[in-house]
């Protein structure tokens, strides 16, 4: 299975690691970790619904942190596949566990204001490595980013309160990759207000993903940086640059990384 995953054959892997999980015991301390292997080539074939329920057959027994790992997994796999209300659910106890519960409740005035605010703060960082932040801190980041990505294009209220808390936690913490995806997210939603001042902070925002990306060579934050001046370009009016950079972002994940799916369509929607 693990051989097969790796030469992208995902279905193939699939069967494998549920031959596996048949044939040996529910007692056996590699079972959840062969649940996690199956929830992994299953997204990767970008079969979202049975992503999750591996993902969440996977975190029953483990420690906190891996837990709400494996639950932020599954709830990310469910709201790509459309199930919002089931992912949101999954959820809730991710967010209590990394102290995030609140943006679930954020009125439009709180989000007003943590808009001001980011808009204040500036998107200047300290750059760290990754062996050098908390795995709490780590974990809220990429619970906000599995929201904030996902209610995008669905619910873009609700997403934005968990892109604000996205970024900020993002650019405190300074992980690179983050960073990089983090600013490539908010130059999509600053851009989708078509405002002059939104659409320079957006293509700032842009530039320095970029920046980040191609130094760090870094494909899945390449593509998103991409992608991302393709959405701006979109909502600026531009659309043959909007066309070749969603298309190139469609290139990048398609030939350099695996189970792109959702982004892939993403893409293409931005295209057409």
């Amino acid at each position: 299975a693990s051989q097969a995953g790796a030469a992208f054959a995902f279905d193939r892997a699939a069967r494998l690691y549920r031959l596996a999980l048949e044939l040996g015991p529910r007692t056996s301390s590699g079972w959840p970790e062969l649940q996690a292997d199956l929830g992994e080539v299953l997204a990767n074939a970008g079969r979202a619904r049975e992503a999750a329920q591996a993902f969440l057959a996977a975190a029953v027994g483990q420690s906190v942190a891996d837990s709400v790992d494996l639950q932020r997994r599954a709830a990310e796999q469910l709201l790509r596949s459309g199930l919002i209300e089931d992912g949101l659910a999954i959820l809730d106890n991710v967010l209590a566990a990394t102290n995030l519960a609140d943006l679930a409740k954020m009125s439009k005035l709180g989000l007003y204001w943590q808009v001001l605010r980011t808009r204040w703060r500036g998107i200047a960082f300290e750059r760290r490595d990754e062996s050098q932040i908390t795995r709490q801190q780590l974990a809220a980041i990429d619970v906000c980013w599995s929201v904030a990505v996902c209610l995008g294009l669905v619910e873009p209220m609700r997403g934005l309160a968990f892109q604000l808390r996205h970024l900020q936690l993002a650019l405190e913490t300074g992980e690179p990759v983050r960073v990089a995806r983090a600013l490539a997210i908010e130059a999509c939603y600053a851009s989708t207000q078509a405002k002059p001042a939104n659409l320079e902070r957006a293509r700032h925002c842009v530039a320095e993903s970029t920046r980040l990306a191609n130094e760090l060579a870094e494909p899945r934050a390449q593509a998103w940086a991409t992608m991302a001046d393709g959405v701006v370009a979109y909502f600026s009016g531009d659309f043959r640059k909007a066309r070749s950079q969603c298309d190139r972002a469609q290139k990048i994940w398609r030939t350099r990384t695996s189970g792109a799916f959702w982004e892939i369509a993403n893409s293409q929607i931005f295209s057409l």
